[in-house]
């Protein structure tokens, strides 16, 4: 963790130093009275201002990044509409992923934006965007959608959350912060969607593979014990031709 860890520069050193002095020197003092408090406060604010410059909310970008409809969310919004069409309560949605592939549209974004926002503003946008296209913590609440994620990692969960999160996660991988989404790796059993009334999973192609011009989705596992069996279902006007199987083995 130390050799990751990034410490601070000079100047910052630098700062904090003339800061602190500056407090002690005011704090020493007996007179002022109401002056030194004064002083202190808007010491106070000066470092505050400061210090928010570094900031999210001082890196501005296009307003597509929180406008823009994708199609995750499109989906969703449609499916709660006509649930609500039928007298019913909309179903919940879980995403599972960890944000690392490319948008279908980051050649489009890139040329509608690159004669007006420099590259950091590009990249945050192409990451807002794929945020959006998962509709991450707390998006759900921009969009009115229930779901079963509800955490983006900045306020630490309740502890019947991180109980009901011990469902889905190992023991081993569970991260108290409430972030689903992150620790997941494949979809989880049909019982537990089930039981918190999951109709849609959001996942990304991260880990598809294309082999002999035939596109594999692994993200629907099979775990088979020794000396166990399954059987195939075979999907209505479907002919198959071949079948290939991926396997993993472990230990």
């Amino acid at each position: 963790l130390l050799a990751l860890q990034s410490w601070p520069g000079l100047v910052t050193l630098l700062a904090w130093l003339v800061v602190g002095g500056l407090v002690i020197g005011l704090a020493l003092v007996r007179r002022g009275g109401r002056w030194r408090w004064a002083a202190l406060v808007a010491l106070l604010l000066v470092e505050l201002t400061f210090a928010s410059f570094a900031l999210e909310h001082t890196r501005p970008t296009a307003p597509e990044a929180i406008t823009s409809l994708r199609t995750a969310p499109a989906d969703l919004l449609a499916a709660a509409r006509d649930a609500e069409q039928r007298g019913e309560i909309p179903g919940r949605f879980l995403s599972i992923s960890g944000i690392t592939f490319d948008p279908g549209d980051l050649a489009d974004l890139e040329t509608m934006f690159s004669g007006e926002l420099p590259p950091e503003a590009i990249y945050d946008l192409v990451v807002a965007s794929k945020l959006q296209e998962i509709v991450a913590p707390n998006l759900p609440l921009l969009w009115r959608l229930p779901a079963v994620d509800g955490y983006d990692g900045g306020v630490l969960p309740l502890r019947r959350y991180v109980d009901l999160q011990a469902l889905f996660a190992p023991g081993e991988a569970l991260d108290p912060d409430g972030r689903l989404r992150e620790q997941l790796t494949a979809v989880p059993a049909s019982r537990l969607l089930r039981l918190l009334n999951v109709q849609h999973v959001i996942t990304d192609k991260g880990f598809d593979v294309w082999r002999d011009g035939v596109y594999y989705d692994l993200e629907l596992s099979t775990h088979i014990a020794p000396g166990e069996a399954i059987t195939l279902t075979a999907v209505d006007r479907l002919e198959a031709t071949e079948l290939g199987l991926f396997s993993h083995l472990e230990g």
